[in-house]
């Protein structure tokens, strides 16, 4: 699993932004403050909405353009301190009820490697269906970019990211199935651009410690 390097990316931004009303040196902020991403951590909150109702999960999140990340459940108690790591090569969970982890030798499943924003940029490269858009939400201007989910999914064809324009940081993300109802909501609360972090993290040798 390998993510694009941002110089495609840079094209699109200059097709899509060359229609819009809003000031361009908005969209030039964003452009360059996305294409600089080589990391991030967060914290957010992910809910997963089906037929059978409603599931909602508190995570901190670490993810790398290189394709690795760490995803580990704050909440609710019963799953809390649960990881999800994937290391570059293959994917890890840690449950801490039992203290083990164990490989996963299937492909991630969507409904992780979706909520990440590095796939969500990899989604606009290969989408030939991409919008931007602006909206305003508690007084605060933000824009909104569209891509389609390659692989046809019933239940993930579109997605959407929210960013402030103001602190240029990403603030929501949702996941709409093909007749556009939510599938998958994620708002972002203390996102960090390209913080500080240890390479160690993605060890499994420390995956629980």
């Amino acid at each position: 699993m390998r993510f694009f390097k941002f110089s495609v990316l840079a094209a699109i931004f200059l097709i899509i932004f060359s229609g819009c009303t809003q000031k361009i040196s908005d969209y030039d902020k964003l452009q360059k403050k996305l294409m600089e991403m080589e990391c991030y951590s967060c914290d957010a909150e992910v809910k997963y909405i089906s037929n059978k109702g409603e599931s909602s999960y508190q995570t901190k999140q670490l993810a790398l353009s290189d394709g690795r990340y760490k995803i580990e459940t704050t909440a609710p108690d019963e799953v809390k301190g649960g990881i999800i790591l994937y290391d570059g090569k293959m994917i890890w969970q840690y449950n801490p009820q039992i203290k083990s982890k164990v490989s996963l030798n299937t492909p991630d499943k969507p409904e992780r490697t979706q909520i990440n924003i590095f796939t969500f940029l990899n989604n606009m490269v290969k989408s030939q269906d991409v919008s931007v858009e602006s909206a305003t939400m508690d007084e605060s201007l933000y824009t909104v970019f569209e891509a389609k989910i390659p692989g046809m999914s019933k239940f993930f064809s579109t997605e959407k990211l929210w960013l402030e324009n103001k602190s240029m940081l990403p603030v929501k993300l949702e996941i709409y199935d093909t007749d556009g109802k939510t599938r998958v909501e994620v708002s972002f609360e203390n996102f960090k651009y390209n913080p500080k972090i240890d390479e160690s993290v993605f060890s499994v040798d420390n995956l629980g410690s």
